[in-house]
């Protein structure tokens, strides 16, 4: 193999900044670890748990705990701030939004790892 054909090896920096909002963004970061893995999978499985619940404020309720246990409270009640229905579809909403970021950005910097 030819050096401009090596395949080289380096640590992707594991930053995964995340933006919500054009106007005035909230800005919040995560962390690429099998501690952030960890705790996403918590989040989706206690939103799962709590869609058994029939009543709509305590399921809300678990819905935002969920989330807040990612991102944090301050952080969830700045973007919950900025709709008219702070409801479960809302937060679920943020939590999608979060997943699909911190996958994209996890899987793009894998591939970068190795160049």
């Amino acid at each position: 193999m030819r050096g401009s054909e090596m395949k080289m090896f380096k640590f992707a920096d594991r930053v995964v900044r995340i933006s919500f909002f054009e106007e005035n963004p909230i800005v919040t970061s995560l962390t690429i670890c099998d501690q952030t893995d960890h705790d996403l999978m918590a989040a989706g499985q206690k939103m799962v748990d709590a869609d058994r619940v029939a009543d709509m404020d305590a399921r809300r309720a678990a819905y935002q705990q969920a989330l807040e246990s990612v991102l944090g409270r301050t952080c969830v009640e700045q973007i919950l701030s900025r709709t008219d229905t702070p409801d479960c579809f809302a937060i679920y909403s943020v939590f999608k939004y979060v997943l699909d970021c911190y996958g994209e950005q996890k899987r793009k910097k894998l591939m970068a790892s190795v160049r």
